[in-house]
């Protein structure tokens, strides 16, 4: 079993489907997702003001970052782009916490665990703020997929709790593929 843990803003993510050795072995895919890539997407999402110091949001947007892995797979697979994929895909929308996001679509949601309810918050949250095209290329490409949200800092808010949202991805892709 091998699941692909992505990373859409680096290098190492290439269009060029050779430069990715490991996609025809994975049995999933983790997807993690900056939602304040690109200005449209700030501007969706109601930022206007300018981003905290330190912050780099990621190089693609979310509809290019799905596209682009979509584009790879179709190479891979040798799929056309009418034909969805069947293995899973756990969407990680990251840096939540900024700007409080993360309080629209649950305010205990890096607490309370990643169930249905989580996805469909997570996806009316989406839809709400503009981002209608990506989740119409999942729903067109993927069989399998939930979304997941996860914070950057250990204990954010600031509390001593638990927070259950970075194994919540993993766990869920293991229970899709069978390894657990």
């Amino acid at each position: 079993m091998l699941v692909y843990f992505y990373d859409s803003t680096g290098a190492e993510f290439q269009a060029d489907a050779t430069a990715m050795p490991f996609y025809d072995e994975a049995d999933g895919i983790l997807l993690l997702v900056d939602l304040f890539a690109g200005v449209k997407q700030r501007q969706q999402l109601g930022i206007s003001s300018a981003l905290p110091v330190g912050f780099t949001p990621a190089a693609l947007t979310m509809d290019q970052t799905i596209g682009r892995l979509c584009d790879i797979l179709e190479k891979v697979y040798g799929m056309g782009p009418e034909e969805k994929f069947s293995m899973p895909l756990a969407v990680v929308l990251t840096k939540l916490e900024m700007f409080d996001f993360y309080k629209q679509i649950d305010p205990e949601l890096f607490t309370s665990g990643h169930d249905e309810q989580n996805h469909q918050n997570i996806q009316a949250f989406l839809l709400e703020h503009g981002f209608s095209n990506a989740l119409e290329i999942l729903n067109a490409r993927f069989s399998k997929y939930r979304f997941f949200a996860t914070s950057a800092y250990v204990n954010y808010p600031e509390d001593d709790t638990e927070h259950s949202a970075v194994l919540a991805p993993a766990e869920w892709m293991l229970q899709q593929i069978g390894g657990l």
